[in-house]
């Protein structure tokens, strides 16, 4: 029973440091589950999005990616105009262009590569927040949408458990 309590007593202790240290109030936070429907406005469609907080930031799937007078040093491209070709789990997909906000390095089971970063707003229920989202071919994958913690922020807390009931 002591380990228990010692457990729980150390497990809200590192919830409210972790709270007190990015300044988020956990009571104020809405829980969401490992999957979401999320609405992208430039884009006018919704994303059944998985949610993956070991993801520093967003990702969306995109083919046929294409820098508008492009050069090859890619940290040279941001500022102009990316093409690209997306897609949600429907398979509805959309010609987009907008501003390359950044070049990201990003690490994962793959290795490392080098992703374009724009900007999208991203609405679940009744929260809408721009962020950033880099774009990489996700066709493989079922999930066309993977949320990181640069939309989860200070506004979620995850609950695995939980699945979403609505139909695209």
């Amino acid at each position: 029973m002591k380990t228990i309590v010692l457990s729980a007593s150390l497990f809200m202790a590192t919830i409210s440091s972790m709270a007190h240290a990015s300044s988020c109030s956990v009571e104020n936070m809405d829980i969401i589950g490992q999957k979401a429907f999320v609405d992208i406005a430039e884009l006018k469609t919704s994303y059944r999005a998985r949610v993956d907080t070991g993801a520093t930031r967003t990702s969306l799937h995109a083919m046929n990616i294409e820098v508008i007078d492009g050069v090859d040093e890619l940290e040279a491209n941001i500022g102009k105009e990316v093409r690209f070709v997306t897609g949600n789990e429907l398979d509805e997909h959309h010609h987009h262009q907008a501003e390359i906000v950044a070049v990201r390095s990003i690490s994962n089971s793959f290795g490392t590569e080098f992703r374009y970063s724009i900007e999208l707003t991203m609405t679940h229920q009744d929260y809408e927040q721009t962020v950033e989202v880099n774009l990489r071919d996700r066709s493989s994958m079922g999930d066309k949408l993977l949320i990181g913690r640069n939309w989860l922020e200070c506004r979620y807390l995850v609950d695995v458990s939980q699945n979403p009931t609505e139909i695209l």
